[in-house]
């Protein structure tokens, strides 16, 4: 049974270690987490409509909820990043 057990353990970290690197090595989908994913969960954030004008206008209404917090620049990021993972 150990024998089992062991592989499944090793196969489970490097699933774990893989999404981190993920997050990682694209830099808007870190941004995305660490300025959306403070209020809400990502996955949620991420399942939004994919109309580029109603995402805009929703990360426009999240920027006015805590001014200063997400940039212009950092909006767009955002917003091509909702776009490109299209609710995944």
């Amino acid at each position: 049974m150990k024998k089992f057990l062991i592989p499944a353990f090793v196969l489970g970290l490097a699933f774990v270690f893989t999404g981190a690197l993920a997050a990682e090595l694209d830099p808007a989908k870190k941004l995305f987490e660490e300025k959306c994913g403070n209020c809400h969960p990502t996955e949620k954030s991420a399942a939004v409509s994919k109309d580029p004008k109603i995402l805009a206008d929703t990360v426009k209404l999240m920027m006015s909820k805590k001014v200063g917090f997400i940039s212009d620049a950092d909006a767009k990021i955002i917003t091509d990043y909702l776009l490109k993972i299209g609710g995944k």
